[in-house]
């Protein structure tokens, strides 16, 4: 194992409740289109390859890695990044 791949962070995995049963309940068109909508927006918000300007530079910034996969998103934020060089205080 690299020790340099090692950090200290706050890991997050975020299921989806109830994405399976509103897929296998599906009926129309509409309701897919609901389901596409939902998927895209999550995506948007949590994509490790957003479109979203915004939200690619706050990842850049703090070095946040997100995987999607199926209905769950696992979020890892590392405790030392860009960020913290300007938000944490030192105490004297």
């Amino acid at each position: 194992m690299n020790p340099q791949k090692i950090s200290v962070g706050i890991t997050a995995f975020i299921d989806i409740l109830g994405f399976e049963n509103r897929v296998l309940q599906a009926n129309s068109i509409k309701d897919i289109e609901i389901i596409e909508d939902s998927v895209n927006i999550i995506r948007n918000a949590f994509d490790h390859e957003t479109e979203n300007q915004l939200y690619a530079d706050a990842q850049k910034i703090l070095k946040m890695k997100i995987l999607a996969f199926s209905d769950c998103v696992i979020i890892n934020i590392p405790l030392k990044s860009e960020a913290t060089k300007y938000s944490s205080r030192r105490v004297q």
